[in-house]
C-alpha cells in the first residue's frame, strides 16, 4: 500500500509546491497514520527526501523521477495506490494511468472521468447536460459584453485558487491567458461536499463551509468541515445527481459549490482527496475504511 501525494513527493514544479504545500502536508499527516495502522509494514509514503520527514513517523520511499509516468517504476502488480495530485498539466490523470498500466489498483476515478473533471469547462458542460445547476463558463465575447459586471478569470485546470483573478469585464486582458476560462462573479455562500463515489452512487461524508478570500495572487480559503450539515437535505440529492452524471467517479471526491439565491450551483468536481479530509479524520478514521472499500470491499459499505 502506497500513499502518493504529488506535491510532497515530487519537486517537479516549485511554484505549484509553494502554493499547495501546506494543504498537501496536512493531508499526508491526516491519512498516513490511518493507513499505516491498517497495513502495518506493508505501508509506504512516497516522499521527497529534501523535505523534512513526516511528523507522523511513517516509512517513506523516494519517487524515482519527476514525471507522473515514472510511478510505473515504483509500483508492482497487485499494489494498492492512494493517489492525490493536482489536475494541473494532467498530472493526476497521467499518474493514475501509468500506475494502472503497471498493474496497480488505484483509488481513483476512471480515465474518462479524470479527463472531464480535469477541466472546469468540461465538468460544467457534463453537469449542465444532466440538468444540474452550475456556475457557467462564459464565451469571451459574451463576457466582454457584460461590462460593468465583475468576472472571474481562472485556469481551466487550475489547482486550488492559484491563478484566479476577480476583475471588471472592461479590464479583461487581451488576449486572455492560454487555457483560462471566464465565469460570472456571483455573490453567495461558498460550500463544499466531501463524497465517496462508486458506480454512479455517492455517499456524503461531510457538508462543509468554505471561507473564501480573493487576493492579488488568487483565491485563498479555509474549509470548515461539517459546518453546513444543516443543508444536507438539499445537498445530498445533489451529490447523488452528480455521481449519476459522472458514473466513473471512484473513491474520494470533493465538490465545490456556491449557494446562490437559495440554489446550489456547482463550481468544480475534484476527483481526488481534498483538504477537507484533514478535518474529517480529526477524530474518526472510519472514512479511510470506507474509501478503501471502494476498491475491493462491500460496495454497500462504500457508497
Amino acid at each position: 500500500m502506497l500513499l502518493f501525494e504529488w506535491v510532497t513527493a515530487v519537486p517537479a514544479d516549485p511554484a505549484l509546491r509553494a502554493a499547495l504545500l501546506p494543504d498537501a502536508e496536512a493531508m499526508v499527516e491526516a491519512l498516513a497514520p490511518a493507513l499505516a495502522a491498517r497495513f502495518g509494514e506493508g505501508f509506504r509514503l512516497v516522499r521527497d527526501p529534501a523535505l523534512p520527514p513526516p511528523r507522523c513517523g511513517v516509512a517513506t520511499v523516494p519517487f524515482p523521477g519527476t514525471r507522473p509516468e515514472e510511478v510505473a517504476r515504483l509500483v508492482a502488480p497487485g499494489d494498492l495506490l492512494w493517489a492525490i495530485a493536482p489536475e494541473h498539466e494532467g498530472i493526476l490523470r497521467r499518474l493514475v494511468a501509468a500506475a494502472r498500466a503497471a498493474g496497480a489498483t488505484v483509488l481513483a476515478s476512471d480515465d474518462a472521468t479524470l479527463a472531464v473533471c480535469g477541466s472546469k469547462t468540461r465538468t460544467a458542460e457534463a453537469l449542465a447536460a444532466a440538468g444540474i445547476g452550475v456556475v457557467p463558463v462564459l464565451p469571451t465575447a459574451r463576457a466582454r459584453a457584460l461590462a460593468p459586471a465583475t468576472l472571474v478569470l481562472q485556469p481551466d485546470a487550475g489547482a486550488g485558487g492559484d491563478g484566479l483573478r476577480r476583475l471588471p469585464a472592461h479590464r479583461l486582458p487581451h488576449p486572455l491567458p492560454a487555457a483560462h476560462i471566464l465565469r460570472p462573479f456571483l455573490q453567495g455562500e461558498h460550500l463544499s461536499l466531501t463524497l465517496l463515489c462508486r458506480g454512479g452512487r455517492a455517499r456524503v461524508l461531510a457538508c462543509n463551509r468554505r471561507h473564501v478570500a480573493f487576493g492579488e495572487a488568487g483565491l485563498s480559503e479555509r474549509v470548515e468541515v461539517g459546518a453546513a450539515e444543516s443543508l444536507r437535505s438539499v445537498l445530498e440529492p445533489l451529490a447523488r445527481r452528480i455521481a449519476a452524471a459522472l458514473p466513473g467517479l471512484l473513491g474520494p471526491v470533493g465538490v465545490d459549490l456556491l449557494l446562490f439565491r437559495g440554489r446550489p450551483l456547482v463550481l468544480e468536481v475534484n476527483a481526488r482527496t481534498t483538504a477537507a479530509w484533514c478535518g474529517l479524520l480529526h477524530s474518526d478514521d472510519r472514512p479511510v475504511d470506507l474509501a478503501l472499500a471502494c476498491v475491493g470491499r462491500d460496495v454497500e459499505t462504500a457508497a
